[in-house]
């Protein structure tokens, strides 16, 4: 079975500026993983952001690392738990 992606935050106070800063958070953490910017993503990692964040359309960091080639970016994601089969939205 798929795993699903994890793409609202919980907690923060006030809930709109904690969304936000989640959304940020996210964007910049799948934003580097497509670039294949292995330190930004380890740093985020490092920070608490979860592995298995996806887009919208839900492509996650490996999803992107994988289809842009950033080899060193999905052995990194792998080693540190990210979901083999994790599913897109169809």
């Amino acid at each position: 079975m798929a795993s699903s992606c994890s793409s609202s935050p919980e907690g923060g106070s006030p809930p709109h500026q904690g969304r936000v800063r989640q959304s940020d958070s996210n964007t910049s953490f799948l934003r580097a993983a497509r670039a294949g910017n292995v330190e930004k993503v380890l740093e985020l990692l490092k920070g608490g952001q979860d592995i298995s964040t996806c887009n919208q359309n839900g492509l996650n960091a490996l999803h992107l690392a994988a289809k842009e080639g950033h080899v060193e970016m999905v052995e990194e994601l792998l080693e540190r738990g990210a979901t083999v089969n994790s599913a897109t939205k169809v």
